[in-house]
């Protein structure tokens, strides 16, 4: 049995690509910050007490030392932080889980199989998500200097930045999708769709 193409609103696309790529930019920036937090006042402290070195580190560092260790490590940060945000609302894409939900209807997928899914019935959903990401971390970039993928100003031009920022939107769009459309099946059977 073939199944058909299941006609999507343009606005449900929308809100889709404004949660995820909208909602993990501002999200991965208020991660960063926290994980920063966390390692600069836990994780760093509680490892120089137990190494020496480590300690060592972090006191005899002059200034300019410091600022390019805190810069690296606030955008290795972003970065970490970005993964972990679309992680957090992929799940939560409305529209992707209802026709996911409609096609599927409840039946167990292959990774494999749900990437095909993805790619046939959600690409517009996901083109817009890498574009509008990939276009706002370069604008956040250069206007304010930090975004998710900001470590990427420091070492490419800005046709390489976009690229680049498309290329990790796409991998973890990928990588997130799978758990999400776990999360759906779940959500399938115990009758919350």
């Amino acid at each position: 049995m073939k199944k058909e193409k299941y006609e999507q609103d343009t606005w449900d696309i929308a809100r889709d690509m404004l949660l995820v790529s909208f909602g993990s930019f501002f999200l991965s920036i208020a991660l960063a910050y926290i994980i920063r937090a966390v390692l600069a006042y836990l994780v760093f402290p509680g490892i120089g007490m137990i190494v020496p070195a480590v300690d060592d580190f972090f006191t005899n560092q002059n200034r300019e030392e410091m600022e390019l260790f805190n810069g690296m490590a606030y955008e290795i940060c972003l970065l970490v932080s970005f993964f972990i945000s679309m992680f957090i609302l992929t799940p939560f894409a409305e529209n992707r889980k209802t026709v996911f939900g409609k096609i599927e209807k409840g039946e167990f997928i292959t990774p494999l199989k749900g990437i095909v899914h993805f790619l046939k019935y959600d690409f517009e959903s996901l083109f817009s998500t890498i574009l509008s990401f990939s276009a706002l971390n370069f604008l956040f970039g250069k206007t304010f200097g930090f975004a998710p993928f900001s470590i990427l100003f420091r070492y490419f031009d800005n046709l390489e930045i976009i690229l680049i920022s498309a290329v990790l939107v796409f991998i973890a769009e990928f990588v997130c999708i799978l758990p999400a459309q776990k999360h759906w099946l779940v959500d399938y059977y115990i009758g919350e769709d």
